[in-house]
């Protein structure tokens, strides 16, 4: 709900979270350290998860990864 709201006051929806500058800027509404954001294609027989661990003060990103999941 607090998600839902800061997005609604930013003017953005959950996709634009996937946006660097989107995501530190809603992050800073919530006074958060660090936020986490990521996509997920899928494939024929998986899911490719990538994510990014954002540092909100500094806007560098902490961390990556890439999972691949069975279908």
């Amino acid at each position: 709900a607090v998600m839902a709201e800061a997005l609604r006051n930013e003017g953005l929806d959950t996709a634009a979270l996937a946006d660097k500058i989107n995501a530190l800027q809603v992050g800073r509404s919530l006074n958060a350290d660090y936020v986490l954001t990521g996509t997920m294609m899928e494939m024929t027989s998986s899911y490719i998860v990538f994510s990014r661990l954002l540092n909100v003060s500094s806007g560098e990103v902490e961390s990556a990864a890439q999972v691949i999941v069975a279908r």
